[in-house]
């Protein structure tokens, strides 16, 4: 079977399966980037306060940050 195909067609079943993975590779970055951004954006069940707390034990904002939002909330 494969004799009858040549270099040509051994070629040709390469460039497939290159292909192939690369679409394989690109489906499940695009997947995985995704859900890694839907888990930077906030629930929206999650409270103005909870968000300000989040960031500061996250070191995101320093305490005076916090404590000017914390009032400002309340």
């Amino acid at each position: 079977m494969w004799h009858e195909m040549g270099w040509s067609g051994l070629w040709s079943m390469w460039y497939i399966l290159v292909i192939g993975v690369i679409m394989v590779v690109y489906a499940v970055t695009r997947l995985t980037a995704g859900s890694q951004i839907r888990r930077q954006i906030p629930k929206a069940h999650e409270r103005a306060l909870d968000v300000v707390k989040r960031r500061y034990a996250n070191g995101e904002i320093n305490r005076e940050h916090f404590e000017r939002m914390k009032k400002a909330l309340q």
